[in-house]
């Protein structure tokens, strides 16, 4: 009886807490792993609503609540299992004295369904914890995936801000995507990139040509037919030269250098990665490295040319060039650029002809001491004053080529000062060197000299020629103003073999030696005591009728003055400034200058006389005459 109050009593304990109802166990998993780790505290007091957002869910400890009432259950379904199964075996053993088959089959009926309600009721408590369990796994797993990513971004980013290439995406109708690197803000100048169209942003950049070939070139790239490669390689922004506005007024010149890379998706280009780059100093460093290598390069030609000079020599020639660069600045001066629209086109024209004979001497000089440097650059010279006399109207931006030109020659005469300097020093530091010869007198050096033109003139025009020189009466007339004299005789050297001397079977034909023969010889003094030198060549002589036709053509002479002009009028019109025969112009003659430089020394300078005898097909002769030189001029 003991016994069984016993377990009569303690079946009713089991029975006395009221069972959840099916309500309670209806929480959703999700619904209470959010409310346990978020909202719900530790501790068993209730938590304080928020005054911010105040929760409109049930009241948080009622999920705690409905997981005890489940984790009981289970305990007690097993106790009770327990309670039946042990009760049976008690009543077998007493009742019956053994086991017997149908205290077996109670045995079964009782586990059987026991177990089986034990177990689902403990996967029921048990599911929601591993709900939880793994919501709280997963949980784990976005917050480190989140802080990974987060920390890639911001990476990201800072490489953004700190990379030096403008970098962003570009669609096939070229706007630009919402993600760029900051640098591209200062690259392009442009406050806002993001979503702007980069054609509307190139062509306030690009000229007209370049905008439409970079166009085209887009059009390639969004191409999937063309190959990568191809495209890139015909890139026409790999360089390009552009002019922002500059706020403080101007422009400001900066290169940019673009690069592009295709993004395929599907078999189709949907994006292009574009880089862009700020390569003004590259550019600028690259310019003044070839530069470097041109003026490198510059200095070695100059220095070949002058080592086989005398000293004596150069300085007369670098004396020569200092003052026709005084002469063309002085021409050129900036307070007539000021009011270069008040001038008359004449006025401009007859500056530019001083500016020419300056340049035509300088080059006649440098022929003769063999400076094919300096012979080139005043050749250029030349080039950029004849472009500038066949224009019709001038303004003074036109002769910024020529000043340029002035500029580049005084660099060189620069230049020309310092390896004379050191060329000097090492002679002086090799004393037991064979010095160079030594000739008496200047009309001396200058007599090989001109030998040294005509062989050199003559082998370039394919004429074969000798001078023969009276030394002394160069001497002799060339006393106080040997410059003066070398100029002239340059001049009238170089007009010789390039219009009067024939080519040399042209000579056999009329009955000449095939070797032209140039002399220079003295005069006698005038009764005004004018002291005279005279330059003959063997040559054809005048060309009459061309010089009629040139002076016919060239505005010289009218339609009805010309069939009547005498041979002297006609030989003085070889005088005039840019007039000549030669059918193309060449290193020796074309500009017609050359003898515009010869009337300008010897009438304008030195105040003397200058007479021209012909004789068609047998000679030319021109003989000067000049005041002795006094000692107080």
């Amino acid at each position: 009886m003991h016994s069984g109050k016993s377990v009569k009593n303690r079946f009713a304990i089991l029975q006395s807490p009221p069972l959840p109802t099916n309500k309670a166990f209806a929480i959703k998993p999700k619904e209470t792993a959010f409310t346990t780790s978020s909202h719900v505290p530790m501790s068993n007091q209730p938590s304080t609503p928020s005054p911010v957002a105040p929760q409109a869910t049930p009241p948080a400890p009622a999920a705690p609540a409905v997981q005890q009432a489940k984790g009981h259950l289970d305990t007690w379904i097993g106790y009770f299992v327990a309670f039946l199964a042990t009760l049976l075996l008690v009543y077998g053993v007493v009742r019956s004295n053994g086991l017997s088959t149908e205290i077996y089959i109670g045995l079964v009926m009782v586990l059987a369904p026991g177990t089986f309600l034990w177990y689902q009721t403990r996967a029921e408590r048990l599911r929601p914890e591993k709900t939880i369990s793994e919501l709280a796994e997963s949980h784990r797993q976005n917050t480190a995936q989140t802080a990974q990513l987060a920390i890639a971004k911001a990476e990201t980013d800072r490489i953004m801000e700190t990379v030096q290439e403008g970098l962003f995406l570009i669609d096939e109708n070229g706007n630009i995507g919402d993600y760029h690197s900051r640098a591209l803000v200062d690259i392009f100048r442009h406050k806002t990139i993001s979503g702007e169209n980069l054609f509307d942003i190139l062509k306030r950049l690009l000229s007209e040509k370049m905008f439409n070939t970079t166009k085209d070139y887009f059009g390639l790239l969004f191409d999937i037919t063309k190959k990568e490669k191809t495209v890139l390689k015909v890139n026409p922004l790999v360089e390009i030269e552009i002019n922002f506005v500059n706020p403080e007024g101007g422009f400001l010149n900066r290169h940019l250098g673009f690069s592009f890379r295709r993004i395929v998706e599907n078999g189709k280009v949907v994006r292009v990665f574009v880089a862009v780059r700020d390569i003004t100093k590259q550019v600028e460093l690259e310019k003044k490295l070839r530069d470097a290598e041109k003026h490198k390069e510059r200095q070695l030609g100059i220095l070949l040319g002058i080592v086989h000079i005398p000293p004596d020599d150069l300085t007369h020639f670098v004396k020569l060039i200092e003052t026709e660069l005084e002469n063309i600045n002085q021409t050129l001066r900036t307070e007539d650029f000021a009011r270069i629209g008040s001038l008359s086109a004449d006025t401009l024209r007859q500056r530019l002809k001083v500016v020419f004979r300056s340049a035509h001497n300088i080059k006649g000089n440098a022929a003769l001491l063999k400076l094919t440097y300096f012979q080139k650059a005043a050749h250029e010279f030349e080039t950029k004053i004849s472009e500038l006399l066949e224009r019709p109207r001038l303004s003074g931006d036109d002769f910024l080529p020529i000043v340029i030109c002035e500029a580049t020659i005084r660099e060189d005469l620069m230049d020309l000062h310092d390896l004379r300097e050191k060329l000097s020093g090492l002679r002086a530091l090799t004393p037991n060197s064979p010095a160079p010869a030594t000739i008496s007198s200047p009309a001396a050096a200058f007599a090989g000299q001109l030998q040294e033109l005509v062989e050199n003139a003559a082998r370039d025009l394919q004429k074969a020629s000798t001078i023969s020189i009276d030394e002394f009466a160069v001497h002799t007339v060339s006393l106080g103003r040997f410059d003066l004299v070398r100029d002239v005789l340059i001049q009238l050297t170089r007009n010789s073999l390039a219009h009067s001397v024939e080519m040399p079977a042209e000579r056999s034909s009329a009955g000449k030696s095939p070797i032209a023969n140039l002399t220079v010889r003295g005069l006698p003094t005038t009764p005004e005591g004018l002291l005279g030198l005279t330059f003959r060549d063997d040559g054809r002589g005048l060309d009459l009728e061309a010089i009629r036709k040139r002076a016919l053509s060239s505005g010289l002479l009218t339609a009805e003055a010309a069939p009547a002009a005498t041979p002297d009028e006609l030989a003085r019109l070889i005088f005039a400034p840019g007039f000549s025969t030669a059918a193309q112009v060449g290193d020796h003659a074309g500009r017609g200058m050359g003898m515009d430089i010869i009337k300008s020394k010897i009438i304008d300078d030195a105040g003397g006389v200058l007479e021209v005898h012909s004789t068609p097909g047998k000679f030319c002769e021109f003989r000067i005459y000049l005041p002795p030189h006094t000692r107080s001029a």
